[in-house]
């Protein structure tokens, strides 16, 4: 990368901060308790957001709020599990005893059902894929990035009425999907 290229994708990534520096905030605190820690989880997904600022140039408003959102909420949770193990391993055992311990726990539950689970994860995600675009930003936003319904509104620029009824389009269309692969479709 030539020092141009590296200017523009500082610039890239300082404009989006300024533009989304409040939604990136707000949902960090969704994700880590301690408010002293945002700007730090802020910081590390900035930093994974200049390594990919080319791409980020490409993409259109609603795919680089996407994008943004989940860099931010990958850090965040990345962050809070570093937190965690900090103070979760403290212990006198080694850590790859204590990991094997917790997976051992939690795995309680049987094999069978997590992979059962993991198949029905996989029919979904490819349910979710073929669903129009603006549809599947709709899902993606409200049940995996776990926005608020006026976080959707602002970000999306849906009028409260509209969102609702694209909601309701794109729930009915994932139902159509599951349907067709044989996975039955709880509301939600």
């Amino acid at each position: 990368m030539n020092t141009t290229e590296n200017t523009e994708n500082l610039d890239k990534v300082a404009e989006i901060y300024s533009t989304y520096k409040d939604y990136m905030f707000s949902l960090t605190a969704k994700y880590v308790p301690d408010s002293a820690d945002y700007e730090d989880v802020v910081q590390d997904a900035l930093m994974r957001l200049i390594q990919n600022a080319s791409a980020l140039k490409k993409l259109d408003t609603a795919r680089t709020i996407t994008y943004i959102s989940l860099t931010v909420r990958s850090a965040a949770l990345d962050y809070r599990d570093k937190r965690k193990c900090q103070h979760k391993y403290v212990e006198d055992r080694p850590y790859e005893e204590v990991l094997i311990f917790n997976w051992l726990k939690d795995s309680a539950n049987s094999v069978e059902e997590s992979v059962l689970r993991e198949e029905e994860n996989e029919m979904v995600r490819q349910a979710i894929q073929k669903l129009p675009e603006r549809l599947r930003m709709i899902l993606i936003s409200k049940y995996y990035l776990e926005l608020e319904e006026e976080e959707l509104i602002t970000l999306l620029g849906y009028r409260k009425q509209s969102l609702h009824t694209l909601m309701r389009r794109a729930k009915q269309m994932l139902q159509k999907e599951l349907e067709k692969g044989g996975l039955k479709y709880e509301k939600r």
